[in-house]
């Protein structure tokens, strides 16, 4: 016959099991932002390059082409001088009478960028021990910062403990002038239907 002693202590054990049991369970369920690494903990400066460019989709996916690769995107250089901004709206589509392509959008913004720019040079918040996030991606469009002289830099989107992007940079392009939007047709994803005509009509996803 066990010993009461015994009982207990086999109990106990199974109890902790258990707790760790439920602690792996959580673990695997939640989500800790990889792009908050804990061992990253600086964005480097944006490289500056010769001009704003915006990637191209490719032959319909809506997707960048691989020859469309970006530079890293970073924070602001000292002594850089912006003038204007320039966004790529991610997975734009236009329908017009041949159908529905996918798009290249490039949206030029001028205006006071003091706040645009102390919202950018915002701190990426560090997530906290055991921080469980929703499974969410997020499409943040292309951003950049372009001189007087062509020059920009491709800058980096604040982001908060859960890897999403912080408030401020949207809220003060909203208060940006829009200068120009340029849209291109890439390539047709779906052919219209015979009979049906309609005009140039841009979409996008929001950012």
């Amino acid at each position: 016959m066990a010993s009461p002693r015994r009982g207990t202590a086999v109990r106990t054990m199974l109890a902790l099991l258990a707790l760790a049991l439920g602690a792996a369970v959580l673990a695997g369920c939640s989500h800790v932002p990889a792009a908050l690494d804990p061992r990253v903990t600086h964005v480097p400066d944006a490289s500056v390059q010769d001009a704003a460019t915006c990637p191209t989709p490719d032959d319909g996916s809506g997707t960048p082409s691989a020859d469309a690769a970006l530079p890293r995107a970073g924070r602001v250089p000292d002594g850089f001088v912006a003038v204007a901004v320039v966004e790529c709206p991610v997975n734009v589509t236009v329908s017009d009478a041949d159908g529905l392509w996918s798009a290249v959008e490039r949206v030029r913004y001028t205006g006071d960028l003091t706040a645009l720019l102390a919202a950018l040079a915002e701190p990426d918040d560090r997530p906290p021990a055991n921080l469980a996030c929703a499974a969410i991606a997020e499409l943040v469009p292309p951003l950049w910062l372009v001189a007087a002289d062509g020059h920009a830099v491709l800058v980096h989107w604040p982001v908060d403990a859960c890897g999403m992007t912080k408030g401020g940079v949207r809220a003060a392009l909203k208060n940006l002038t829009v200068a120009s939007r340029t849209t291109t047709k890439v390539a047709l994803i779906t052919p219209a239907e015979p009979g049906v005509v309609g005009g140039a009509t841009p979409s996008r996803s929001a950012a």
